[in-house]
């Protein structure tokens, strides 16, 4: 019993300690509303990222997986393939400052 204790308390702490702050700083990275160059149109639309999805996959230790949540386009009734999501799929892998304007997203394109 006192066996089951310990590795339920280290797996508590593991996850406390490593599993959260990973997955809230890409949370942190990803959530908000960003403006992304639309590869359809080729013209600025409003995206927002499941961040929690990404930050869940990421404290879990595996690949972001990054999807869009909201689209501007998508009041209209477009569908789209999610193709804006390359370049910043890249980025939030690497740890690296996601794109959030035109021009960041068009060159990442």
């Amino acid at each position: 019993m006192d066996a089951l204790l310990l590795a339920g308390a280290i797996l508590a702490l593991a996850v406390l300690f490593v599993a959260l702050p990973t997955g809230r700083h890409m949370y942190g990275r990803l959530r908000g509303p960003r403006t992304v160059v639309c590869p359809e149109t080729n013209e600025a639309t409003e995206i927002e990222v499941d961040a929690k999805l990404a930050a869940i996959f990421e404290a879990l230790g595996r690949k972001p997986e990054l999807r869009i949540q909201r689209c501007e386009r998508w009041s209209d009734g477009h569908a789209c393939d999610e193709a804006c999501l390359r370049g910043m799929d890249e980025a939030a892998i690497a740890g690296a400052e996601v794109p959030s304007r035109p021009e960041a997203a068009a060159a990442a394109h």
